[in-house]
């Protein structure tokens, strides 16, 4: 048997919420129902207990009470080792020492399936297994707030969760701790010491505990979803040239129906796109009259009622444009401008890049200018 201990007992102090971090808005939940899930939705784990503070354990009952596998919630402990005994101890009077435990944070949501699997073959194997992913960057030690050493990250690793264990292994590693007077920062730590070798099983980045606002932020970007469009135009003559909004000051025009704005356009597609809608034609065909020399800045009701529907929102623009000609450096802040005042967003979370296509392209010969446009949406509280 396999059991899934996910521990949820902390203050969440440095997120200054005044209350478990594990209960705050995570996509269309929280953060604990999503990493709860992730264990239920596996077939390798047969039962979940919980850990959580003492005040917390009705209000974690009524959050999870759909989950199927949840065996028990808990109370933790003054400590994190002391949370994480608690619920081995309970892990022990539900199995035997031969079957498999999982410690994981109840922080790190975004842990995968197969990431658990591993986990459970390799400490199968091993007795002892550890989600981890190599140290991208320098790390040095400090004192008084100078550099003393650089520590070279050649095999260095940065440990996550699940970590796992037979039960068995567990609870040497845990009553000898205790009885050293003896606590470490991470579980696998406990059983180095009885002399346990213990495999690393190489993780996604993306599987980290949420502990500041700033990692907050971050996991709320995993939970949205991201959108392409694209969009070209050759130019023609006698029309006003239409970027981003904004009115360029250029002889040509682009050919089509509407004022021709490719920006506008990619970054439409891209935002419906994102939303599983269709492109900006389905909404506004070129065969209606109405769209004639319409601004495409009005195609943006559209995707306010898009957006407000399926409670997103817009979180980052990225769009590239491809043209030999005009120059168009000038013009970038007002698209900007205009662009953040259709979306309801800060200028700064729009990016604006151009090429000028080496001659390689149509666009890069000076016959017409095309978008790319890249958007992430989050899902609002």
């Amino acid at each position: 048997m396999n059991i899934a201990i996910i521990v949820a007992a902390g203050k969440g102090e440095r997120m200054n919420h005044g209350f478990n971090k594990v209960f705050l808005k995570l996509g269309k939940s929280n953060i604990i129902s999503s990493t709860v899930s992730r264990f239920e939705s596996c077939k390798l784990v047969d039962l979940i207990i919980v850990v959580t503070a003492e005040n917390d354990i009705q209000k974690m009952r009524e959050t999870l009470a759909d989950f199927k596998k949840i065996a028990a919630v808990v109370p933790g402990g003054r400590e994190r080792q002391d949370s994480v005994f608690s619920g081995i101890t309970k892990a022990l009077e539900l199995g035997s020492e031969t079957d498999i435990v999982l410690i994981h944070n109840g922080c790190n949501p975004f842990v995968s399936l197969d990431e658990v699997e591993q986990s459970i073959k390799e400490a199968v194997k091993y007795d002892a297994a550890v989600c981890a992913f190599p140290l991208k960057d320098t790390i040095k030690r400090v004192k008084n707030g100078f550099v003393f050493e650089t520590i070279p990250r050649n095999n260095v690793w940065q440990m996550q969760t699940p970590q796992a264990m037979k039960l068995g292994v567990a609870k040497v590693a845990f009553d000898k701790a205790y009885a050293d007077g003896h606590y470490a920062t991470d579980d696998v730590a406990l059983v180095e010491r009885i002399g346990k070798k213990v495999k690393i099983v190489e993780c996604s980045y993306k599987n980290f505990k949420i502990t500041t606002p700033d990692d907050y932020e971050i996991a709320q970007g995993f939970t949205g979803t991201v959108g392409i469009g694209k969009d070209s135009h050759l130019f023609c003559a006698n029309k006003q040239l239409v970027l981003g909004g904004a009115e360029i000051d250029y002889s040509k025009g682009l050919e089509a129906v509407s004022d021709g704005d490719v920006v506008l356009h990619s970054l439409f597609n891209a935002i419906s796109g994102a939303l599983g809608q269709r492109s900006i034609g389905h909404y506004f065909p070129t065969k209606d009259p109405k769209n004639k020399d319409r601004s495409s800045k009005e195609f943006f009701e559209v995707i306010e009622k898009l957006l407000n529907e399926r409670n997103y929102s817009v979180n980052n623009v990225s769009i590239s444009i491809e043209a030999k000609e005009p120059r168009l450096e000038g013009y970038v802040d007002e698209m900007k401008k205009e662009i953040a005042e259709l979306l309801n967003i800060n200028k700064e979370q729009i990016g604006i890049t151009l090429t000028t296509g080496e001659g390689l392209t149509a666009f890069g010969r000076g016959e017409g200018i095309e978008a790319i446009s890249y958007v992430s949406l989050r899902k609002n509280d």
